[in-house]
């Protein structure tokens, strides 16, 4: 009887990896949404279903989060359907790609292995099995994964990495198969595996490339492999060629916006800092302690800087050693080009140019795909320190497993929601704008402002800006130091790059709660003649026109709120996002207009519309509470009271409906 594909051993594997990843990843599967999650979740409210998704790419050029990344947002709006906004979904599932991914990469080992070294000794056999089970294993627990798997925005890199291992494993087996029919099945499995991975993440466009390498290594060089490895190179070169000419898919347009840019000037500082980022990589990979989801790397403007020319001078030694030692390390000159070659695309200057993400110059979950490899590497120089006494390997890969695993474990505490994240990578960039506007943020949106404050203030020393004066005086505001919360708007307008629409808006929101109407008015017209575009002050004139009967300037905003709204709903417009809370705000102000043209009914239909859209929005609720008091309906009037009180905003407005309540309640008793 033939025995099973999956036999007994393989199973045990695969639910010991399925134990050992939830272990590791538990943390962060209770957590929330974080940093750009929330842009990829209005992506696919705005986007709704699969079919909308390929009709939008195919007639808009907005830009969206991974626009192009095709099987990205077949599965993530799949998820979308069944998780909404419950992100430990979400994060299931990229756990158990990455499972799946060490899983299969601990197959895709055994099978290299067998075809590069079984002669049949029961002794290689173990030393076979022993190398991939642990290989799957550190790939599994290495905290380098860790961004791709717990991060929901890192899924590209995760899932992708899945298939392109699995394109990987599918072509050794191609190369291992006699049969013509099986090497037929494989070899057009790997290659279906492989699109699929690019259409994760563009970065796998390399395939091509890296099966080369493999072909290469896995059978002896003659004339005739030669040539068939430079055909289909040159093949790949004249695609990519072709493809950068005439394709709007990505990564096509970027590169060639970056070829015509490099033939007027060469971009030094891009590759400069990003071959110091290669090197910084190699450094993340074996000491992992300092992970972060906003490395502070420097950027270098010349290559003639010795961080740069070390960084070369390691990359070429590493590779002339594996190359010296070839024999001695057998897979790892094969494993360090496949890593160098998946480092290229996610750390090049073609896909990483500084001018657009300078902040950003290395992400951890690009390095989810080049891990694979950077394992080999680990595990082939350890088998050599151990001097290739199995007993000792194992008992070395055991202590780095443990090792590496609790250190999983602690960054996955990290990823629970963004006071964390942004904690943490404070600890490593205390310098960097982002990881301190981002905390500050983070610990405004759960009410400890004086302890944001510094942070924020820090922010807006290392980058002076619209949005970092914005967190800092709302923080003032909110925390009642309005002494310097008007000094520093008022401070800040005085400069002329600091002359935004969003603080001109936010002193004029300040006047109007003050219920100095005037100058409310005088910034939010200030705001708008900055961004004619920008809808925020539009609604407050709205209400402060109708507050004093100007009904023809209430209604010439208002028209523009409606059109606006309707044609961007769930998008970007001029610098905000078009959520219900908006949507329910233009409902209310169209509302009062309403209410002043004598259309009670629609009035009460809109504050309708406009709770249901936004349960915690309390004015609809007052307004529609006070229209059934007037109108002697007290029942009515003092449900929506009631329910005013359950809004976070009632508080400014208590002491007014307390005297309607109470009058209400008086009326009620007995003479």
């Amino acid at each position: 009887m033939k025995k099973p594909y999956y036999n007994t051993t393989t199973r045990k594997v695969l639910i010991l990896f399925v134990i050992i990843g939830f272990i590791i990843y538990i943390p962060s599967l209770t957590g929330t949404f974080i940093f750009d999650d929330v842009h990829v979740l209005s992506d696919a409210k705005m986007l709704k279903s699969i079919p909308d998704y390929f009709k939008t790419v195919g007639t808009s050029r907005r830009f969206f989060s991974n626009r192009d990344s095709y099987a990205f947002w077949v599965l993530f709006l799949t998820e979308y359907k069944l998780f909404g906004k419950n992100p430990s979904g979400y994060k299931v599932v990229n756990l158990l790609f990455h499972i799946l991914s060490a899983f299969i990469f601990f197959l895709f080992l055994q099978r290299l292995l067998i075809i590069k070294f079984s002669n049949g000794k029961n002794k290689q056999k173990d030393w076979i099995y022993s190398f991939s089970f642990f290989g799957g294993l550190l790939f599994l627990v290495h905290p380098v994964a860790t961004e791709a798997v717990s991060y929901i925005s890192g899924m590209n890199n995760g899932i992708g990495g899945f298939f392109f291992i699995l394109g990987a494993y599918l072509f050794v087996l191609f190369m291992h198969k006699t049969e013509k029919k099986e090497k037929v099945l494989f070899f057009a499995g790997s290659i279906t595996a492989f699109i699929i991975s690019f259409f994760f993440k563009e970065v796998y466009l390399v395939f091509p490339v890296f099966l080369l390498f493999l072909y290469l290594f896995l059978k002896p060089m003659t004339k005739k492999r030669v040539v068939i490895a430079t055909s289909v190179l040159i093949a790949f070169v004249v695609f990519s060629g072709i493809s950068t000419a005439y394709l709007n898919i990505s990564p096509f347009p970027r590169i060639r916006g970056v070829v015509l840019n490099f033939s007027k000037q060469l971009e030094i500082k891009t590759i400069a800092t990003n071959l110091n980022a290669v090197v910084y990589s190699f450094y993340l990979n074996i000491f992992p302690k300092n992970l972060n989801i906003d490395h502070d790397l420097p950027l270098i403007n010349t290559l003639i800087d010795w961080r740069v020319l070390s960084a070369f001078l390691i990359i070429v030694f590493v590779f002339f050693t594996f190359l010296k030692f070839r024999h001695k390390l057998p897979l790892s000159l094969f494993a360090y080009l496949s890593y160098l070659l998946l480092m290229a695309p996610s750390n090049s200057f073609i896909l990483r140019g500084l001018k657009i993400n300078g902040y950003d110059i290395l992400s951890e979950r690009n390095l989810y795909a080049p891990l694979f490899f950077f394992v080999i590497i680990f595990l082939e120089i350890l088998w050599v320190l151990s001097k290739r006494d199995l007993k000792r390997f194992k008992n070395l890969a055991i202590v780095l497993i443990v090792l590496f695993g609790i250190r999983t474990f602690a960054r996955n505490l990290d990823f629970q929601n963004n006071l964390t994240i942004w904690k943490a990578s404070l600890k490593y960039s205390p310098d960097r704008v982002r990881p301190n506007y981002n905390y500050a943020a983070a610990l405004k949106d759960i009410g400890r402002y004086e302890e944001a404050i510094p942070y924020a203030r820090k922010a807006f020393r290392l980058a002076p800006s619209g949005n970092t004066v914005g967190l800092l005086a709302n923080l003032y505001k909110k925390s009642g130091r309005i002494g310097d919360y008007l000094t520093l708007l008022q401070s800040a307008l005085e400069k002329k790059q600091l002359q935004t629409t969003f603080l001109y808006h936010e002193l004029g929101e300040y006047y109007y709660e003050k219920g100095d109407f005037n100058r409310a008015e005088k910034y939010f017209l200030l705001a708008i003649q900055k961004n004619k575009a920008y809808l925020l002050p539009r609604i407050s004139l709205v209400y402060i026109y109708l507050n004093e009967g100007n009904l023809s300037n209430a209604a010439k905003h208002l028209e523009y709120l409606i059109w606006a709204v309707n044609k961007h709903k769930y998008k970007n417009f001029a610098g905000i996002y078009i959520d219900d809370v908006v949507i329910s705000r233009v409902l209310f102000a169209e509302a009062l207009y309403n209410f002043a043209l004598g259309k009670e009914k629609s009035g009460i239909e809109k504050c309708e519309q406009a709770i249901k859209l936004n349960p915690e929005f309390t004015e609809p609720y007052l307004k529609l509470g006070e229209y059934y008091f007037v109108k002697g309906k007290d029942k009515k009037a003092l449900y929506y009271f009631k329910k005013a009180e359950l809004t976070p905003d009632f508080p400014k407005y208590k002491n007014q409906v307390q005297r309607m309540i109470n009058q209400i309640l008086n009326g009620k008793q007995p003479k």
